[in-house]
């Protein structure tokens, strides 16, 4: 036997062979017996000597109800079928399941045995050919269109729907070239569990996307259901959340969502983007104070390469006033695109000259922010970070 797959088509065909060799083989043993002395017909001990009642004969469909003894040797794995046969002539594809049994209706087969070839295949009349290197146990594939998947597991009441293990390859393998390699459902209890003993419990590959979660109800901190730790869940406000202890509804933590600033990126080194003073760098105008009576000023948080992206939710960011104003002042730095704030980022006093503070503002989407001062002073602003 090779690691191709064996289409019960063909195992029907070496049946029959078998078959007749069969009952060539009897013919042959019942002729030299009836010819020995003191045996005549009907006297041997072969129950099918030529008097005796000739033995039953075994239909193909009958030999695959009742386990296919030869090819289970042949192939070494016991089949148990659900369902008798439907009726089916030479070169059409033998569906086995219900009386209701058609081209478009799951069947139903159960598998078992150490063979490395396919165990059964799900197809329409298209044999499924060479089987490649993954080798699994149950091979669907379902090439009309009307057909809907290729292995159909449904587990009755509490039972499991698909269930794979493989000792040194994968478990269940999905595969689909427009739609859900993998597509598990359950309405109480969890669709899919999947867990490895030495290696990764799950690997996703994809060329758009690796992982979507689907959330249609409120943040899990409000749930009047017991979780556990672990889980993680998507509410319909598209925020993602991390159950951090069990309990009813649980601890959790927010990883994301449409509201929150991100991951918190910090620079190598912090990276100069703006510097009103005459002469120095980096290049961006205006070169001049900050004039007094909270005049706003535009600036740019991407220059001088800082890596700060446009679509960034925030920055961290190194202030400094120097030659600052003698006098009572305030510094406020917020979003280009939003309104000023009341809350000051810096408040200084005396003549001191010069004041620095780090803060945290909040951006445009492309990565701007606004600043002013009720005081005239120049600015020195840097980069230490940014939020995405």
């Amino acid at each position: 036997m090779t690691d191709d797959a064996v289409t019960l088509g063909a195992l029907a065909a070496r049946l029959d062979a078998v078959e007749a060799e069969n009952r060539s083989l009897r013919t042959e043993v019942a002729a030299l017996r009836g010819s020995r002395p003191g045996e005549g017909p009907g006297e041997g001990r072969d129950a099918g000597a030529p008097g005796a009642a000739p033995p039953p004969t075994v239909g193909r469909r009958q030999a695959l109800r009742t386990g296919l003894a030869v090819a289970g040797a042949a192939a070494a794995a016991a089949v148990v079928l659900d369902g008798a046969p439907a009726a089916a002539t030479n070169g059409e594809a033998i569906l086995i399941g219900n009386a209701t049994q058609t081209g478009t209706n799951p069947t139903r087969l159960q598998v078992t045995g150490g063979g490395k070839t396919y165990g059964f295949a799900v197809v329409d009349n298209t044999p499924a050919g060479s089987v490649g290197i993954f080798q699994p146990a149950v091979l669907g594939l379902a090439k009309g269109a009307s057909f809907f998947a290729g292995v159909q597991g449904v587990g009755e009441e509490d039972a499991v729907g698909v269930f794979g293990e493989s000792e040194d390859n994968t478990g269940v393998y999905g595969k689909s070239a427009t739609s859900h390699g993998l597509f598990a459902e359950s309405v109480s209890s969890t669709g899919a569990r999947i867990k490895s003993q030495n290696g990764g419990a799950l690997f996703l590959e994809g060329t758009t996307f690796h992982l979507a979660l689907n959330g249609a109800g409120n943040a899990p901190t409000t749930d009047a259901v017991t979780h556990g730790l672990g889980e993680i869940v998507r509410d319909s406000a598209g925020h993602l959340w991390l159950c951090t202890a069990s309990g009813l509804p649980g601890t959790w933590r927010k990883l994301g969502g449409p509201t929150t600033a991100g991951q918190l990126h910090v620079l190598p080194a912090p990276v100069r983007v703006y510097d009103s003073r005459p002469g120095t760098m980096p290049a961006q105008a205006p070169k001049t104070p900050l004039p007094a009576g909270n005049v706003a000023r535009t600036i740019d948080l991407k220059v001088n390469t800082s890596t700060v992206p446009a679509g960034a939710t925030g920055a961290l960011l190194t202030v400094l006033l120097t030659n600052a104003s003698v006098g009572a002042g305030n510094f406020t730095v917020w979003a280009n695109d939003k309104p000023k704030p009341q809350a000051n980022t810096l408040v200084w006093g005396g003549d001191a000259g010069r004041f620095t503070t780090l803060a945290v503002s909040s951006v445009d989407a492309q990565a701007r922010v606004k600043v002013d001062a009720s005081l005239q002073t120049n600015l020195v602003l840097d980069v230490v970070g940014y939020y995405r």
